[in-house]
């Protein structure tokens, strides 16, 4: 998310960082774009582990756990 506050305000002169504007060169805002992509391939990546986690421990338990999450209610084994 800084990352892309920082690139908005380097390249587009918008946001809260707009008054870093032109700053540091284009070498720098080309480094600032290969770190912000690098970390939205990682939070990606974090999302899709976390869903096949998800389909995993519900395909183990032999429960919906997805359909948990949202209702709040897990099964009970009595």
């Amino acid at each position: 998310m800084a990352s892309g506050l920082l690139l908005y305000g380097l390249h587009d002169g918008a946001g809260p960082l707009k008054s870093l504007y032109g700053l540091g060169g284009r070498d720098f805002r080309h480094l600032v774009e290969e770190i912000h992509e690098v970390l939205a391939n990682i939070s990606l990546g974090l999302v899709l582990a976390h869903i096949a986690g998800v389909l995993l421990a519900s395909f183990v338990h032999r429960e919906n756990l997805a359909w948990s999450m949202i209702t709040g209610r897990k099964r009970t084994d009595d």
